[in-house]
């Protein structure tokens, strides 16, 4: 990297590569490259975001993730270059044919059109910038090698956020790309994630899986989601949420997020089946919206659990509804699944809240049971509930994991690990 790093004495800042919001659609991945662009203009003053849309400032990108998070759950909703929803135009013939299409050949066109629109990205020239970029950090997707292609023109690093490779965890979810997964994992890609000068694994579950897609373990790194702790603060007043839903007075259990099986939300709805037999005046607030969603609401309604769900909220708004708890829960069914570095854990730990999560992954590795957050037996409800209860009743205790839950957020930080990239491209 001796040329990058002459060359980097002139510059400053970082051109961070996403794709299209029509394509990624997760809101709480929008909501981590913002953090990661807020990160590299706080250390480095400079910083601007390209999409196939256009160049957007940090806080647009922002506001990307906001118009997901509070879209309806089809995600219909995607930024229009004013930082205001817009409605997609209705295909109605080809909603009527996905309908009769089997699920590979709703996949195979998915992945059509991701091509299409990431070769069209990549013929794109460099954006039109105010500052020479000193590396291009670029979201990985399927077909991206735009970053790859600035990156060489500029003559700096490439750095690509894998929150997971794209082919393996589809097939882990069950779907389906029938005879052609092989070659699109080998030609969509390895090349960028081979060639980039330093490969950041949101989990060391994330970094194996690349290590044997041929990712060199010296140009890879692990980098966990991480929370503001600027917007994710305990000091923020959580009563107007509390009175809105009708939560004054009661011991309020939260959780926030996509409601889709492997969240295992039902787990939690059950687990305070069984604590409310024992403690009185508990309800569960559970912020998102999804797939599983009525389901959840059903099963609540159900076991006699006073629950209330608001839906989905735009991002901004998620401090407000975590000031309204006085815990929050992160279940899961099994560590098998569990690869991810989960995003609502450290803003739960940002705002303060004692959490009890499941003692799975990323999780076992960021919290100390009993120290900052209480770790219990994944898929188990009693456990669940038995520590639940025990936190419900103690508002002590729930006070003394909460500070040490921020004082641990404080410690991780993006702008920490801009400066250890820079480090390790010798910036």
């Amino acid at each position: 990297m001796t040329e990058h790093r002459t060359r980097a004495k002139e510059r400053r800042g970082a051109l961070v590569v996403a794709p299209s919001p029509t394509v990624l659609r997760a809101g709480a991945v929008w909501v981590t490259i913002a953090n990661w662009a807020e990160g590299i203009r706080d250390v480095l003053g400079r910083v601007a975001v390209a999409l196939p849309e256009g160049v957007l400032t940090p806080e647009q990108v922002r506001s990307v993730a906001s118009t997901l998070f509070s879209g309806p759950p089809t995600g219909d909703r995607v930024w229009d270059g004013s930082c205001a929803p817009r409605a997609l135009p209705r295909q109605a013939l080809s909603r009527r044919l996905a309908g009769v299409l089997p699920t590979w050949v709703k996949t195979a066109a998915k992945d059509l059109r991701a091509a299409a629109q990431a070769a069209g990205f990549a013929r794109r020239p460099l954006p039109d910038l105010e500052f020479d970029p000193a590396f291009v950090w670029q979201h990985h997707d399927l077909f991206q090698v735009v970053g790859l292609r600035w990156a060489r023109l500029l003559g700096v690093p490439l750095v690509v956020f894998v929150d997971a490779p794209q082919v393996w965890e589809a097939a882990r979810w069950g779907v389906s790309r029938r005879g052609y997964a092989h070659l699109l994992e080998r030609l969509a890609e390895r090349p960028v994630l081979t060639h980039a000068d330093l490969v950041l694994a949101v989990s060391p579950e994330v970094a194996d899986v690349l290590e044997r897609l041929g990712v060199a373990g010296d140009r890879m790194a692990v980098a966990g989601c991480r929370a503001d702790p600027r917007r994710f603060t305990p000091e923020i007043d959580g009563t107007e949420v509390r009175e809105a839903l009708g939560l004054q007075g009661r011991v309020v259990v939260g959780w926030v997020g996509s409601f889709r099986r492997f969240h295992a939300v039902d787990l939690l709805v059950e687990a305070l089946g069984q604590v409310t037999r024992h403690v009185g005046e508990v309800s569960l607030l559970a912020v998102g919206d999804g797939a599983t969603r009525y389901e959840t609401e059903a099963l609540a309604a159900e076991l006699g659990v006073h629950a209330v769900f608001p839906g989905a909220v735009p991002h901004e708004e998620v401090p407000r509804y975590l000031a309204a708890m006085d815990l929050a829960v992160l279940p899961a069914r099994s560590a098998d699944e569990f690869h991810y570095s989960p995003l609502k854990l450290r803003e739960y730990m940002a705002a303060g809240l004692p959490v009890v999560a499941a003692e799975v992954g990323e999780t076992s590795r960021v919290m100390t049971d009993g120290v900052d957050g209480v770790l219990v037996e994944p898929g188990s409800v009693t456990a669940l509930a038995a520590a639940v209860a025990k936190l419900c009743q103690d508002s002590g205790s729930r006070a003394e994991l909460g500070r040490a839950a921020r004082r641990r957020a404080l410690e991780e930080t993006v702008e920490r690990d801009v400066r250890e990239v820079l480090g390790r491209l010798g910036l």
